[in-house]
């Protein structure tokens, strides 16, 4: 008689299987093609129901070289408000998971992409670490300083163009 499989393994066989599931049902979905934020946590809220945070968290493309998950295509998508429901209370992704290709997390790409209500939002809500390097050797703390001084500047730029340089009225 066969030897019945190692436990380890039916438990990878399971979870590739439910990971498959998963890929087919966000495909099925659409989603991810189109939609606002409101559809998006819709959809997200109705699959980590029935696949758990966890699954739904490894899920990652498959079709391009970057492998983003979720909190990657929230942020390229400008979904601050998904973003936010994903890595709080009660699904609590990993705000600073890195891209399989370049070690990208979140905040990097939404400090390269420029997009400021994604980056507010992060450092408000979520405290990404901005010490963590890409495979290019860029953390997040030099770019986000840089970002906060020229919004800092847009600020003074705007205040000096609306009441002039004499001050204020």
């Amino acid at each position: 008689a066969a030897a019945a499989p190692a436990t380890g393994t039916k438990r990878k066989d399971e979870s590739a299987e439910a990971q498959e599931r998963l890929h087919q049902a966000i495909e099925a979905s659409g989603f991810l093609k189109g939609g606002d934020e409101a559809e998006w946590i819709s959809s997200l809220q109705k699959l980590i129901e029935e696949f758990g945070p966890r699954e739904v968290e490894a899920w990652h493309e498959r079709k391009t070289k970057h492998r983003h998950h979720l909190v990657h295509l929230a942020v390229a998508k400008s979904l601050p408000k998904v973003l936010k429901f994903l890595c709080t209370e009660p699904n609590s992704f990993d705000v600073n998971v890195q891209r399989v290709s370049d070690q990208c997390t979140p905040m990097h790409l939404a400090i390269f992409y420029k997009k400021p209500s994604v980056v507010d939002m992060m450092q408000k809500c979520l405290s990404p670490d901005l010490t963590l390097k890409n495979s290019y050797g860029d953390a997040c703390d030099d770019k986000y300083r840089q970002y906060v001084e020229s919004k800092e500047n847009l600020i003074f730029l705007d205040l000096e163009m609306t009441y002039g340089f004499s001050g204020y009225p």
